[in-house]
């Protein structure tokens, strides 16, 4: 995430810290979990559903899954393993049908392409289902900063703006770069995608409620279409509360395939 001015670097993926000029922090078990690993293992299991995979090429619509447990093979009989990128099975937490976690095929065309490096053996886009939900952008309400993940302050570069749902109440604010959001025909609405359940702050004691269901919220990335070639990319990355879902405009929660790059 980011913790100072960032603006995007082409040649590297939007989801990756080297997709950004600028600092980035990496907030993760330490501000979620307790210090146990098995526990914070358990957790993960149970807070994540995405099952990441990865496209080998530009020019192929093969796609590898991240991460394979050594131990399972998918059969005809079985279908694929629907296991998350932690081991856990995929959970009904959605009221609605997530069945579908295998990626379509799809054929990318006029994308960018990455930089290659020792860790970049395909074409740096990632292909995945999760909850797509879509908000209001607007002026924000709150006098409280009220960022999620982050206490840093807008540069002049940036704008804080309010994320607004359908009963027009503030659900949260991001920071985000000014020239994207005052450009020429952008429209109110965006699409969010979720990526998991986490946390902006720690409960004050671990070892008495690690699992207070009060301080857990949706990990909300906020994404851009590419709609002529159908792939995304990141914007800005906040929280909503979890009982909040159901402000999603349109449609409102619905299960999507994302190409994210």
């Amino acid at each position: 995430m980011p913790h100072a001015e960032h603006d995007r670097r082409e040649g590297a993926p939007s989801w990756s810290w080297t997709g950004w000029n600028g600092q980035s922090l990496k907030l993760f078990g330490s501000n979620m979990y307790p210090r146990e690993v098995d526990k914070v293992f358990n957790a993960l299991q149970n807070r994540t559903w995405i099952i990441w995979y990865h496209r080998v090429a530009h020019e192929s619509t093969k796609c590898v899954r991240i991460w394979e447990d050594p131990t399972k093979t998918p059969s005809p009989e079985k279908g694929p393993l629907n296991y998350n990128f932690y081991g856990g099975k995929i959970q009904d937490r959605f009221a609605i049908d997530c069945s579908r976690t295998v990626p379509t095929p799809k054929t990318l065309m006029h994308a960018p392409r990455y930089y290659k490096d020792i860790a970049n053996s395909g074409s740096g886009f990632l292909q995945f289902w999760t909850v797509s939900v879509k908000f209001n952008l607007a002026t924000p309400t709150s006098e409280a900063p009220r960022i999620s993940f982050t206490s840093r302050i807008p540069t002049p570069r940036d704008v804080r703006v309010g994320v607004f749902g359908r009963d027009g109440y503030e659900l949260t604010a991001l920071i985000l770069d000014k020239e994207w959001y005052n450009r020429p025909g952008r429209a109110d609405m965006h699409e969010f995608i979720l990526l998991c359940e986490s946390r902006d702050e720690g409960p004050r004691n671990f070892s008495t409620d690690p699992d207070d269901p009060n301080s857990w919220k949706y990990s909300i990335l906020l994404i851009e279409m590419h709609e002529s070639v159908q792939w995304a990319e990141r914007v800005s990355l906040g929280s909503i509360a979890k009982k909040d879902l159901n402000q999603a405009l349109g449609e409102g929660p619905t299960w999507k395939e994302i190409i994210l790059g």
